[in-house]
């Protein structure tokens, strides 16, 4: 029961965040090459079908996972895992 609830709840996380996020007021133009005024010190944007890389900022720096990908990885453990199943991580995996 507390796992339903729990899975309910991060949905609901993540579709405000999405909402959010595509609520901004942000655009790219593409014909004039005009670059995303964003605040986050990092991001890509790539064309899903070609793979092209369309914007980047510091895409190559080493950042820390954003909080909808530990919400998402939660999620996919919550639905796929025996929660009390021991896992064991190599030391390089965890690092």
């Amino acid at each position: 029961m507390k796992v339903k609830i729990l899975k309910r709840f991060l949905i609901c996380i993540i579709l405000a965040a999405a909402a959010c996020i595509f609520a901004l007021p942000s655009r790219v133009s593409a014909d004039t090459g005009d670059a995303p005024q964003i605040s986050s010190p990092s991001a890509i944007l790539m064309d899903s079908t070609t793979g092209k890389i369309l914007y980047d900022k510091n895409s190559r720096a080493k950042m820390y996972p954003a909080s909808i990908t530990k919400v998402m990885t939660a999620i996919v453990v919550l639905e796929h895992c025996n929660l009390n199943e021991t896992v064991t991580v190599s030391h390089n995996a965890a690092t």
